[in-house]
């Protein structure tokens, strides 16, 4: 057999990111990636430039003192090189310079000069012809490597004739701590641009991709309020983007397709529940009106049996037509003030023969004081005592033999609300989330008499279609509870 191999989702390998932090991201990332190799241009750039203007003014610095070298050679001191520095070089930016004169054989000529540089640190194996300095850079780590190389890495050699017409070469060393600062400084700038940028740019991307998903917070909202009771509302959002326009007319039309499919079939469903419902009520009649005299007993349990599957049938063709009503999305047909004391008292009537037959009882929690007593909701009477019923007769069904169910009024706020309580076995916690869906049943050992289930969804569809909500949980001490929430009605609306 081949081996089925299943691939993981998408959902379990990424989790999920929202658009507008996708958009964040991605804007950031490209902003970063072209800020990045900006600065690296701009940084190599900036270290080049400050290094050539560095090297040309040492150049020139070091042609300058060339010229005036020229006239003291041979006899040159050491006094002469210290008042040739402050005289040429006292508007220079170098903190520490070194200047020696060597002849053609490489023998320094300035008297005194013992901790100068020597032709080999300087790496020099003739005197330069031309006229131009030299630049170059000394490394502190050679083998000829002095104090002098190590603080003076920069330096200009110039070629001179002396006083007495022989060649000498003029070396100007000059340390680099006037461009290590400038640097320094293009590092620091190019770090904390960067710092700044990417902070503008998280700010920008945020802003950019907000507006970018405004239009689709604003879709989300319209698709949030697209209901059974606003399916007959047209989607509309105005927007300047094409695309958000378009999408708006797709899902507009999308509406129109479902708007249509639901009238097909309520009018299918309340066709047919109609049609069903005469042969059915004539069934029902006809085997209640029956002549059982004379009937074997395989014969009346067979008569019995009919007429109360015909009454169960014709209840639930009435489920149907009532969840079609429902489920319409069209309001109430009927507005009325609905006391909740009379809610509780009508339903409790009405489910009291079942509560007999089960051998439970009912008992009645209501609104006993004077500025609450009349308290009411807005709505259909008959659907809001359908609602109170179904749920009293769902709870009757799963109580046990001498069980108590509660069915009590109360307020809260601008809100009312009905809740009953059993004492059966509860609602299996895998089955809360779906104990309201149409036929959703619960095991045949837990229940006694038969259901179809669709009373709990016609009473949540009930629930909704008169603003509220309708909630099950199961109770600590055995047992479930429903509460049901509707708007209260202010006193001067709609007079009982």
């Amino acid at each position: 057999m081949k081996r089925q191999q299943h691939e993981p989702s998408l959902s379990m390998r990424w989790p999920r990111v929202s658009l507008r932090n996708r958009i964040t991201f991605w804007v950031v990332l490209i902003f970063a990636l072209i800020q990045t190799t900006t600065q690296a241009v701009f940084v190599l750039h900036q270290r080049s430039t400050v290094n050539d203007s560095f090297d040309r003014e040492l150049g020139n610095r070091a042609r300058a003192v060339a010229d005036v070298v020229s006239k003291r050679v041979p006899s040159l001191t050491r006094a002469d090189i210290g008042q040739i520095i402050t005289q040429e070089l006292r508007f220079a930016r170098y903190e520490t310079v070194t200047l020696s004169v060597f002849d053609e054989t490489g023998r320094n000529v300035v008297k005194d000069d013992a901790d100068g540089l020597t032709w080999q640190a300087v790496g020099l194996t003739e005197v330069p012809a031309g006229t131009l300095a030299k630049i170059t850079r000394l490394q502190s780590g050679g083998t000829h490597a002095s104090q002098a190389t190590a603080t003076t890495p920069r330096v200009a050699t110039a070629g001179v004739t002396g006083m007495d017409g022989l060649r000498y070469a003029v070396v100007l060393a000059s340390s680099e701590t006037f461009v290590q600062r400038q640097l320094s400084l293009i590092n620091q700038l190019a770090a904390v641009s960067s710092v700044i940028g990417l902070f503008a740019a998280v700010l920008s991307a945020r802003l950019i991709a907000g507006i970018a998903v405004a239009p689709l917070e604003r879709l989300r909202d319209v698709a949030q309020h697209l209901g059974p009771e606003s399916i007959g509302q047209r989607v509309q959002l105005a927007s300047d983007v094409t695309e958000v326009a378009r999408l708006s007319e797709e899902l507009d039309k999308a509406r129109i397709r479902i708007q249509d499919s639901m009238l097909a079939k309520e009018r299918f469903l309340s066709n047919v529940s109609h049609e069903i419902k005469t042969p059915i009520a004539v069934l029902l009649l006809e085997s209640q009106t029956l002549d059982r005299s004379g009937c074997s007993q395989s014969m009346l349990r067979f008569v019995k049996t009919v007429e109360e599957e015909t009454a169960r049938l014709g209840k639930l063709v009435e489920s149907f037509l009532t969840l079609t009503r429902i489920q319409s999305g069209r309001g109430p047909a009927i507005l009325k003030r609905y006391c909740l004391n009379d809610m509780v008292s009508d339903s409790i009537e009405s489910c009291s023969l079942m509560a007999t037959q089960h051998q439970v009882s009912l008992k009645a929690y209501l609104l006993d004081r004077d500025d609450v007593v009349d308290a009411a909701v807005i709505g259909d009477p008959d659907l809001l005592r359908t609602l109170v019923d179904n749920l009293a007769r769902n709870s009757i069904r799963f109580s046990p033999v001498g069980g108590v169910v509660e069915i009590a009024a109360g307020l809260d706020g601008g809100d009312a609300w009905i809740r009953l309580r059993d004492e059966g076995p509860g609602i299996p916690p895998d089955r809360l989330d779906t104990i309201f869906d149409r036929f959703a049943q619960s095991r045949t050992s837990e229940r006694q008499g038969r259901g179809h289930g669709l009373g709990l969804s016609i009473a949540k569809g009930i629930a909704e279609l008169h603003g509220g909500t309708i909630e099950a949980s199961n109770r600590q001490e055995g047992g479930c509870e429903f509460v049901v929430r509707l708007r209260r009605a202010a006193s001067e609306i709609l007079p009982a």
